[in-house]
């Protein structure tokens, strides 16, 4: 994995106030360097092996998009990417809907309360957009994956979740 100095590229990263946990900084992406790319590119293998590569192009959209906001967990020692996750935040009609997505921690990070830390900046952005509640999926066999969301204040829905694909 390629790592990249922490003060060459300080403002591609916006922290967020919540931001600081055990060596661990949180913050919105601003824009993605080479070598950052190449470490998200990583850390979505990890996720879903079968997705397509990120490409730049579909990054630099994504980071663009009104209401989309990737945020990044950043190892202080080391700088490296230790993991991210996607908030989506659209108003309705009735109300303002957030979804956090693609939640995922590098092995090297894992039990460092990076996932924690990824969520409660993902529910302080999806907050400050006006949302009452978030929403999420995750997959009932990633048991570390359930244990995160029902410690860090996730109930699960009643509802079921449903998909057309287009």
């Amino acid at each position: 994995m390629t790592h990249v100095s922490w003060t060459a590229e300080a403002d591609w990263l916006d922290p967020l106030p919540v931001a600081q946990r055990d060596g661990i900084l949180v913050g919105a992406v601003r824009t993605l360097s080479d070598a950052r790319l190449a470490e998200l590119r990583a850390l979505y293998r990890l996720l879903d092996p079968a997705l397509p590569e990120l490409r730049r192009e579909s990054a630099e959209t994504m980071l663009g998009a009104a209401g989309v906001t990737l945020l990044a967990a950043v190892d202080a020692a080391s700088a490296r990417l230790a993991g991210v996750a996607t908030l989506v935040a659209a108003p309705t009609l009735a109300r303002v809907r957030a979804w956090a997505e693609d939640l995922v921690v590098h092995a090297d990070f894992r039990g460092r309360g990076v996932g924690a830390a990824l969520m409660d900046a993902c529910a302080a952005a999806a907050a400050a957009a006006g949302a009452e509640e978030m929403n999420g999926t995750v997959h009932p066999r990633r048991e570390a994956a359930v244990a995160l969301y029902r410690r860090t204040g996730w109930e699960f829905s009643e509802s079921l979740p449903v998909r057309r694909r287009l």
